[in-house]
Formats: C-alpha cells, sequence, structure tokens
C-alpha cells in the first residue's frame, strides 16, 4: 500500500515516514503542494497525509482538492490549527480524518488503518455493485438463482460473513425495488419470499399457501397443467395467466420463474417475476375489437380502398376494389398501377402517388377508364406512416360518384359556328387544351368566357378532374382569401373549423378565376407566389399545400391599362398572359346567331320544363340579327327566356311569339338609342321586365320572381332601385 505525505516541516514528515514504513507501507514525502500535484499521477498512491498549512503557492486543502479532481484517493488531513474556516473548506473534499497536531503515533495508525479499511470496503462495495449491476441487467433469472441460493446459505450458516450478510441486503435492497412480483415458493406452494409488489397486488406474505383457488377458473386447468409439465422436465415455467386480485375482479401476470434443486438435481421449488400486463391486454383486446370493426368495414363498404407500400405496390385492397378491378384481391397484391390500367392513367396516378409520399395527402375527383366502363371516383389519399414519422406508403379511399355526374346536363357535341372569327378563337382553344399552361380569356361580359374556359377544360387531359369556376368580382374582399386559398379553424371569427379553399377542391382539375381583374392587390401577391411555386397556405395555417390544378383567368378590363392605372399587379399580368384568347363580342358574328339561339332555346326548353322547344322562322332570326346585342350571348339568352315566359304559347311559332307579349303589344329587342349610356339602356330593360313580369303574374311579387328566375327580396330591391310603383 502507497502512502503519499505532503509535510513541509521536515522533522515530522521524516517521523511519519519512519512510522508507516515500520507497518509495511510503503512513502514518498513532498514538501510542497506542487511538487506532490506533480507526482501523484504517476505514483498513484492509496492514501495521501496532507498538511493544511505548506509552503509554497497551494496550501494542503486546496493541492488535495485538485488532487481528487484527477485521482480518486482517500485523503486525511494534518493540521496544528483548528479555525472554522479551514474546517469548512477542508470538509469541500471530502477528506475521510482529520489529526490535530500534536498526534500520537497510535492515533496516525488507528487513523491509517481506518482509512484503507474503509477505503476497501468502498472498493468491494463499489466492485459488488458494477458485478450486481452486470448481472441484473444480463441474467435477472441467474440473480434471483443466486438471491436462492445466498437465502439458503445464510439459513443454514447463520453466523456467516459480514460482506456475505451485506451481499444478500444490496440484493435484497434490488429486488425490494423492482416493481415486479417477485416470490420465492416450495412445490407445496408454501411462499419462501414475497416482494413488496407481491403483497401489495396479490396480499399474499412470507408463509401464505398458494392455492389453485388464486387462479381464474377459465385459465386454471391450463396454467396447473403448464406447470406440472415444467416441474417434470425441471425446466422454466413461463405463461400468462389470469389470477383473482383483491383491488379488481383480476389481474393478467406474465409469468417466468426457474426451477430451484436441491443437491440430488430434483426441483424443490420455483423463484421467478410476474409483471402485472392487465392494461396490456385489455389494450390488445380492445385493438381486437376495434381490429375487427375496421376489418368489417373494410370488407362491406362499397367504397374502394387500398394501401400501397414505396414501390407503388399495392399491399392491401378491399373486396369492392377487387370487384371493380375484376381480381381476386391476392392477384392484386404486389401489383402496381401499370399492371391494371392504361399507362396514361397508370402515369397519372403515380405521378399522385409521389407527392403523397413526399408528405401530401390528396383529394380530388378523377374519371379513368376500367375494363371498358368510365367511372368517376372522389378519392382521398394519404400518407401511410411508421413510429418513426416516416412515409412507408399510401393509403387512399375511393368513392364511386359516376352516377352523380351522369345526373349533371349531358355534353353537347361542338357547335359548328360559322364565324370566322369564333372559327380561329375555337382553334386557339384546341391548342390552348393540349398544355397545362396558363390561359387568359378577354371579351366583354356577357360574351361566354366561361363556356370557353370549360370547353377547354372538356378537351384537355384534365377532363376526368373537376372544373371550378369563381367570379372574383363578386367575392367580399375579407373573405376572397379563405375563398381561394382555405382557412385553418379559428383564423378569423366566424372560422369555427378547416375549410378547404377552390384551389385545394381544384385539384387534378382546373379553377377559372372569372374577373381576375377585380382581384384586391393584396390578394394578387399571393395568387402571384402560387403560380410561381404551386404552393400556398391556408389562411391561418403554418403548412404549404402543393397543389396540380390548372389555372386560368378571364376578364373584361383591359389589364394593361389596369397595370398602368396602377389597380393590377404588372408581374401577375405577365404571368397570366402566357396564352391569351380574345373572344369576340356576338355583334361581330351574328352569324353564329341562328346556332347559339337553338342551343340556348334546347336549354331554356329543359329549364322551363316545356314538351316541346318552340318553333322560330327565319323572320324572328332576321331580328335577331339585326340587333347590336350589346349585352352579348347573356342578353340573347334573357330576351329569349322573357320571351318564352311572357308567351302564352311557347310552343308556337316562335316570331309571333318572341316579339309580342300576351296582350299582342311588339316587344322587339331594345335598340341603341343615340345619347343614351349603356346604364340607362340595362335600367330600361330591367324596368320592361319587371313591369312585363308583374302585370302577368297580376301583381303577386312572388309570382313574378318565380318568372324572373329571382328571389322575392331581389325583386324587391330591384323595383325599390328602379322607382317602379310594384303592381
Amino acid at each position: 500500500m502507497k502512502i503519499l505525505i505532503v509535510e513541509d516541516e521536515i522533522v515530522l514528515a521524516h517521523y511519519l515516514q519512519q512510522a508507516l514504513e515500520k507497518e509495511g507501507y510503503q512513502t514518498a514525502v513532498f514538501s510542497s503542494g506542487e511538487a506532490a500535484l506533480e507526482a501523484v499521477c504517476d505514483l498513484k498512491p492509496d492514501l495521501i497525509l496532507m498538511d493544511i498549512v505548506l509552503a509554497g503557492i497551494m496550501d494542503g486543502i486546496e493541492t488535495a482538492g485538485k488532487i481528487q479532481s484527477i485521482l480518486d484517493v482517500p485523503i486525511i488531513y494534518l493540521t496544528g490549527y483548528d479555525d472554522q474556516l479551514s474546517t469548512d473548506r477542508a470538509k469541500r473534499t471530502n477528506p475521510l480524518w482529520c489529526l490535530l497536531k500534536p498526534f500520537r503515533i497510535n492515533e496516525l495508525r488507528i487513523a491509517v488503518d481506518m482509512t484503507l479499511h474503509r477505503r476497501r470496503l468502498e472498493q468491494q462495495v463499489q466492485q459488488l455493485n458494477r458485478e450486481l449491476e452486470r448481472r441484473v441487467a444480463e441474467r435477472t433469472e441467474e440473480l434471483l438463482h443466486a438471491n436462492m441460493a445466498l437465502a439458503s446459505e445464510i439459513e443454514e450458516r447463520r453466523t456467516g460473513e459480514a460482506k456475505l450478510r451485506e451481499a444478500e441486503e444490496l440484493y435484497r435492497s434490488l429486488i425490494e425495488a423492482t416493481p415486479a412480483i417477485v416470490f420465492l415458493v416450495k412445490l407445496d406452494g408454501t411462499l419462501i419470499y414475497a416482494g413488496p409488489e407481491t403483497e401489495k397486488v396479490l396480499d399474499l406474505a412470507v408463509g401464505s399457501l398458494l392455492t389453485e383457488e388464486i387462479l381464474h377458473e377459465g385459465d386454471r386447468s391450463r396454467v396447473i397443467n403448464e406447470f406440472l409439465e415444467a416441474v417434470a422436465a425441471g425446466r422454466i415455467f413461463h405463461s400468462e395467466f389470469r389470477v383473482m386480485a383483491p383491488t379488481c375482479d383480476y389481474l393478467w401476470l406474465l409469468t417466468k420463474a426457474a426451477p430451484i434443486f436441491d443437491v440430488n438435481g430434483k426441483v424443490i421449488g420455483y423463484h421467478g417475476v410476474s409483471f402485472d400486463i392487465t392494461e396490456k391486454k385489455m389494450a390488445e383486446e380492445e385493438g381486437r375489437v376495434n381490429a375487427e370493426r375496421l376489418r368489417a368495414v373494410f370488407e362491406a363498404t362499397r367504397d374502394c380502398i387500398f394501401i400501397k407500400d414505396r414501390q407503388l405496390r399495392y399491399l392491401l385492397v378491399n373486396p369492392a376494389f377487387a370487384a371493380l378491378i375484376g381480381m381476386a384481391a391476392e392477384d392484386i397484391s404486389l401489383r402496381t398501377d401499370f399492371d391494371l390500367y392504361t399507362p396514361l392513367v397508370a402515369q397519372q396516378l403515380a405521378k399522385i402517388d409521389q407527392r403523397v409520399l413526399a408528405g401530401q395527402s390528396i383529394e380530388q375527383e378523377i374519371t379513368r377508364e376500367i375494363r371498358g366502363v368510365i367511372w368517376t371516383f372522389l378519392e382521398s389519399r394519404a400518407p401511410v406512416l411508421n413510429g418513426s414519422g416516416e412515409v412507408i406508403g399510401v393509403c387512399g379511399i375511393c368513392k364511386n360518384i359516376t352516377e352523380r355526374q351522369q345526373t349533371k346536363a349531358p355534353s353537347k357535341a361542338d357547335p359548328v359556328f360559322q364565324s370566322k372569327k369564333m372559327r380561329e378563337t375555337l382553334a386557339l382553344a384546341n391548342v390552348a387544351a393540349r398544355s397545362d399552361g396558363i390561359v387568359l380569356l378577354s371579351g366583354e361580359s356577357g360574351v361566354g368566357k366561361d363556356h370557353l374556359a370549360k370547353y377547354i377544360h372538356d378537351a384537355s387531359r384534365r377532363a376526368s378532374g373537376s372544373f371550378f369556376a369563381i367570379n372574383c368580382g363578386a367575392l367580399p374582399p375579407e373573405l376572397a382569401e379563405s375563398e381561394l386559398f382555405g382557412h385553418e379553424s379559428g383564423s378569423f371569427t366566424g372560422a369555427r373549423g378547416r375549410k378547404r379553399g377552390l384551389l385545394e377542391l381544384a385539384e387534378g382539375g382546373t379553377l377559372l378565376l372569372n374577373e381576375v381583374g377585380e382581384l384586391p392587390l393584396r390578394l394578387q401577391v399571393k395568387l402571384l407566389a402560387f403560380l410561381d411555386t404551386r404552393s400556398f397556405t391556408r389562411v391561418g395555417g403554418e403548412r404549404n399545400i402543393n397543389v396540380d390544378a390548372r389555372l386560368m383567368a378571364a376578364t373584361n378590363r383591359n389589364l394593361e391599362e389596369e397595370v398602368a392605372q396602377g389597380r393590377f399587379r404588372s408581374d401577375l399580368f405577365y404571368r397570366l398572359n402566357v396564352f391569351a384568347i380574345t373572344i369576340p363580342p356576338l355583334r361581330e358574328r351574328v352569324e353564329d346567331i341562328p346556332i347559339l339561339a337553338k342551343l340556348i332555346l334546347t336549354d331554356l326548353t329543359v329549364e322551363l320544363q316545356l314538351t316541346d322547344p318552340p318553333n322560330y322562322t327565319d323572320a324572328s332570326l332576321a331580328l335577331l340579327k339585326n340587333y347590336d346585342w350589346p349585352g352579348n350571348i347573356r342578353e340573347l339568352r334573357n330576351h329569349l327566356e322573357r320571351s318564352l315566359i311572357l308567351s302564352v304559347d311557347p310552343t308556337a311559332d316562335f316570331k309571333e311569339n318572341v316579339f309580342n307579349d300576351s296582350d299582342g303589344h311588339e316587344t322587339q329587342p331594345t335598340l341603341l338609342t343615340k345619347g343614351a349610356s349603356m346604364e340607362e339602356i340595362v335600367s330600361d330593360l330591367e324596368k320592361q321586365l319587371i313591369s312585363e313580369a308583374l302585370k302577368k303574374a297580376g301583381g303577386r311579387r312572388q309570382m313574378a320572381a318565380e318568372l324572373l328566375g329571382i328571389s322575392r327580396h331581389t325583386l324587391k330591391r330591384h323595383i325599390q332601385k328602379l322607382g317602379l310603383n310594384g303592381d
């Protein structure tokens, strides 16, 4: 054992060295703290005798503190002073002893022996702790066996060594701190040892007799047979079962116990642990019930449900999906869309799935051909995440809305227009339909910009997707952003839930921004950002949402002039003006009026529930062609509808009824009057329409409103605005 003496009094240092070497210790003497600190790492002493007052820069307390920061070694202080300040400083270094000069050699011997003995005991305890921790971590069962063996040895050797008693206490502390039910039991059922949890949970103490009644009757025979088989084979007993408990009806226990053998190798008992897994079992049962419910929904629903992996192979499909494809579910497994659909449809679906794998959730209407039949689905696709939050696949639900789509107005064959300008316009529209670029439609109010936008959509590859149109001029400024981009719950007063905007709803399809020139400047900035990035955030949202939707814009304004006046952003204009189409007014394409009139009257026949479409003559068409139609196609439709409503027999000759009311008064189309503004002409038309409707309805406003196709409140507002008496 090495002892380092740090003492600046040479005589005392020599005296201490001789006394300790007589006791068989190796010593080294240093007169300053600096010298001792420099040599301590090489010497690695087992004990240091440190004088508090030393010559040099550092005193003994400071030296001891620095030595202990680099080496774990016990210290005995030597001092001739007993002041409180030195005592408080010394305590911070945790000395094991302090000798007050002068002291006797016996006092030194006792201090050294006790300190080294305590050091040895601490090292032994540390070693036992490390060994205990290792064995507990690696072999819990072996630890319990060792504890049983140790308990048996203590019983046989009551006067065992102190170290064994100390080890037993350490083991016992560990077991008692374990949250599991720890037990030692004889084969006759006598409980030899019961941990705290055993008494707390099962109300069983040492000496209690375990009987079969403690087992739940549903598990009793099985557990007894398993235990007897384990005893007969001398192997570990491992089982899950229910036991009766005083705090509740029963508990689920996971029990693992190892056999205890006597000197002849015969099993005399078992020691082990039991863990309360009641919550786990209840969760498993709840999960099983939920799984059965989900499976029932999964198999019974008419909606098609599927799950794909990251390679976009089908892992799971429900019966509805299998029936739609016309294959067994197991035959669809591990196939891709390229095995089930045409290459064009498969590429479209793969593009959508790749966005889902990137973390997006997508909902859209999509039309595709399956086994020669055209189907329309409302599809929702979301990423499948693992426990780490990583995307591992795609989950999709497809709702068949084909019948709902078929209830919409049937598609008509493309009209064959006679005017050169309209044929050129349609040719440009067909060019626009071949790409996904932005289209800017311009023209006077009522020329049919929204109809041309729908024509382009129906002729494009996005025809299977949705078509949405929004009139920017009709949007309240405070709600315009929410209508376009959606909002999160609570983002503003009245936002009670999350709402998807029109851009999201147009996923996979087309969105028409009608009257885009009316869009507020603040919203123009956000629209420009979307056009550049194809992503946006909802009002009050934080997450970017990517959308694959085609954008078209329409306006009756001169956007270049609006830019010059500062009412429209130039950068947004350049971004929208990618492919511009100007629709000619009706007065420049009068040769198309016959086909337009025929189409409009066909629609009105359905809307007004007429048995047959009205007849019309060449003279009637001539009258229509001779009018300038400042309101364009919208005015033409309104005039034809008004004439049908006010006619006694709408199916009679068109010439006689379209331009004559029920009293025989001629009601030819209003012509432009020199000096009259457009507002005055429109006002006169409104007065005439409302007056005739009121007259035909006998002064009843509700009936007149129905004839005009407006609400009673709107009719009242027009009467007040135009100064009519309403009779």
